[in-house]
């Protein structure tokens, strides 16, 4: 005699259509797309740079985070001799990038170059083509024309990575008078493999038109070079 087979479902149909109905509409984690934290920004900027030593000694992250802080509140002084502190505790390796940058071009802004080259310093290897810019304009803004052409000189980054660091060197020469000067820090930056970009062009064309002794065929020249370069002059160019 054959059994009968049952076809009726394991729970009841109140029961199915709970479950169906749980499992469509249960919020899947992954869905939501999460917004990163600043500290986590900042380490996402950092290794993009430099290789992080793996497994950072706990001691090094308070003083990261003090660090953050006393930048967010302007505690200038404060954060500098904390930056102090730790390059010569030998954890210079560990101080984080993007705030010390931002200390940086406080202490340039207030005409603290001597302060901001000791931040410089105790980042060494671990700055970043943003900390040499930021240290450039704040040689440029001054005066120290030579300190930052020096600097440039000695950038560990490929050319095409600090096109954008030429052009406050290049513009504080031209307000000073010294397009010659400005033009062979140009011919210099050709000869790396650096792309000028709109704003190189524009700076030594506006430069090269107003000093006397340049005539109409340097401006030209430079157009030309310009557009060779499919670099397409602005209204304002």
């Amino acid at each position: 005699m054959a059994m009968a087979t049952s076809s009726a479902p394991l729970l009841p149909k109140p029961a199915l259509r709970a479950a169906s109905s749980s499992s469509l509409h249960a919020p899947n984690p992954r869905s939501r797309r999460q917004r990163a934290t600043p500290e986590q920004h900042d380490q996402h900027v950092d290794s993009k740079w430099r290789r992080q030593p793996r497994g950072p000694p706990r001691r090094d992250e308070g003083a990261k985070r003090r660090l953050r802080s006393l930048i967010q509140r302007e505690e200038i002084d404060d954060a500098l001799a904390l930056v102090d502190s730790m390059a010569s505790g030998g954890s210079g390796k560990c101080l984080p990038v993007v705030p010390c940058n931002i200390l940086i071009k406080r202490l340039c802004s207030v005409g603290r170059v001597a302060d901001a080259e000791r931040v410089f310093a105790a980042l060494g290897s671990s700055a970043t083509v943003v900390t040499y810019n930021t240290m450039v304009n704040g040689y440029c803004r001054a005066g120290r024309i030579e300190d930052a052409h020096r600097l440039i000189s000695g950038m560990p980054f490929p050319p095409d990575t600090f096109t954008f660091t030429f052009n406050p060197l290049i513009r504080a020469l031209c307000v000073r008078g010294r397009v010659p000067d400005a033009l062979a820090v140009f011919d210099d930056m050709l000869h790396r493999g650096c792309s000028p970009s709109v704003v190189t062009y524009s700076i030594l064309l506006d430069a090269t038109c107003k000093a006397s002794g340049y005539r109409q065929a340097m401006v030209l020249l430079l157009l030309d070079e310009m557009r060779a370069k499919g670099c397409e002059p602005a209204s304002r160019t």
